[in-house]
């Protein structure tokens, strides 16, 4: 007899390769590559501990399956993964008339940000003035492309650093490194993976910058480290 817990493991299956399939067409490059990096590591981490029955193994393999075949499908009908390969071996700087694409755009921003960053590493441009230097920049270049959306730098740890200076681009790292430490002692694994997902998403996306961002990060870091202070708490009293 299966328990009820493993009757409902189809069910959170399901959930997990409908979320997989939904990023694929979002073809979110940045995005998948986390989802398909954690969900790896997840399974690599509780399968070593010995938590993941023999049924519990037959869904995770079929979830793989199946999100492997969705890629390399919907890869063939829309592959953004070239842009990467074509900035790599041709920028826009090589062009009389450059033109920018989401990936040689992100490149062309991290450079004009490394500028401002050479005046205002110590103690940052401010919270009100960050975007206006990155505008002033872009002008002064005739960035266009990032000028007209008035984009921002495009990675979190590049937008703190410009923001707040290097004390806050340190604070934000400590903030995401010290929990793993703390609850790597007490045998959750949970936060590493939030950290991991947090950190990768941020090398391309300001995800601070945007409130879907700040709400995705306020309540799973608090429900990861707080919450697990005060179940730590109770169990002691």
């Amino acid at each position: 007899m299966i328990p009820q817990k493993e009757q409902y493991l189809k069910y959170y299956s399901a959930g997990i390769l409908f979320f997989f399939v939904q990023l694929f067409q979002l073809s979110a490059r940045t995005s998948l590559a986390v989802a398909v990096l954690t969900f790896l590591l997840a399974a690599c981490y509780y399968l070593r501990k010995g938590e993941i029955l023999p049924i519990k193994k037959g869904y995770f393999i079929a979830i793989l399956f199946f999100t492997t075949l969705s890629y390399f499908a919907l890869q063939g009908f829309n592959n953004r993964f070239n842009q990467v390969s074509n900035a790599i071996t041709s920028t826009p700087a090589d062009q009389v008339q450059p033109e920018y694409n989401s990936t040689t755009g992100r490149l062309e921003i991290w450079k004009e940000s490394m500028e401002i960053l050479q005046d205002n590493w110590l103690i940052g441009t401010g919270t009100g003035d960050v975007k206006d230097e990155l505008i002033k920049t872009y002008e002064k270049h005739q960035f266009t492309y990032a000028l007209d959306k008035k984009l921002n730098a495009h990675n979190q740890f590049l937008q703190v650093w410009l923001t707040l200076g290097i004390v806050g681009l340190l604070l934000l790292i400590w903030s995401l490194v010290l929990p793993i430490y703390r609850l790597k002692s007490q045998g959750q694994p949970l936060f590493a993976l939030f950290a991991m997902v947090i950190i990768l998403n941020s090398m391309t996306e300001s995800i601070l910058e945007v409130q879907k961002g700040v709400l995705f990060f306020v309540f799973f870091y608090s429900l990861l480290v707080a919450g697990k202070e005060i179940h730590t708490t109770k169990e002691t009293h």
